[in-house]
């Protein structure tokens, strides 16, 4: 039988601190809707057209159980209940990996104090609220040809590393949801990016700040330059 765990700031529930996972929830968020009534009319203009779906932060819930072979005494209790809490509340947002939700990440943070409850002498559940980022992020860059984890449902098999000889159009796909900014690395010379109505030139290297947005679906990209350019980006969805 497998036990579902988390990863988290760097520990992992099961391996490092023998946590068992009794209940978890994966909650969606909320849209965010920004609609404006046009005067004088029963119409209403919604920004997602411009802007695309914009979404409030998610919840993930764990209920965790102590799995200790041996019930522990008093002390040992809040000493455990103190080493859980000093590993998950502090600090900002952190990558949280569930072990059900094989291939993708969470942005999230404890933003309110756990909840302990005692089941039984030496025994007890910890119940954790995290406050995610809507999206949750693909682990595999999308650059990377893996195939154990490539999905055939969604993804797309592409050619991200591109070698440029003068003027080059090619097509980049977005399989998710969210629009993202792809770091570019660039060797060789100069190349010039025009995508979704932004023109940079950038000098090799490796960019992770830029202004370039792949939008969901396909994203018409002309190149102008001789070098080798990758992009570099993680598929986002629900």
């Amino acid at each position: 039988m497998e036990f579902r765990f988390i990863q988290f700031a760097g520990k992992q529930s099961l391996a490092d601190y023998k946590l068992g996972i009794s209940e978890a929830n994966i909650g969606y968020p909320n849209k965010a809707k920004n609609r404006v009534k046009i005067p004088n009319t029963n119409i209403y203009y919604d920004y997602a057209q411009v802007y695309g779906d914009l979404y409030e932060e998610r919840e993930l819930s764990y209920t965790f159980l102590i799995m200790k072979q041996d019930a522990m005494t008093e002390r040992e209790m809040e000493s455990m209940k103190a080493e859980v809490a000093n590993w998950l509340v502090p600090g900002y947002q952190h990558k949280l990996i569930d072990s059900a939700v094989p291939n993708y990440y969470f942005l999230a943070e404890v933003q309110s104090a756990p909840e302990w409850e005692q089941v039984d002498n030496g025994y007890g559940t910890f119940k954790v609220k995290f406050t995610a980022y809507p999206y949750k992020i693909r682990i595999k860059d999308e650059f990377d040809d893996d195939w154990d984890t490539f999905e055939f449902e969604t993804d797309v098999a592409q050619n991200l590393g591109i070698t440029v000889n003068g003027v080059q159009q090619v097509d980049i796909y977005n399989a998710g949801l969210a629009n993202v900014y792809p770091e570019l690395v660039v060797t060789g010379g100069d190349i010039q990016v025009m995508a979704n109505g932004v023109t940079n030139t950038y000098r090799p290297g490796t960019h992770s700040n830029n202004l370039l947005q792949l939008i969901k679906g396909n994203n018409n990209v002309v190149l102008y330059g001789n070098g080798r350019i990758e992009f570099h980006f993680h598929k986002e969805v629900l």
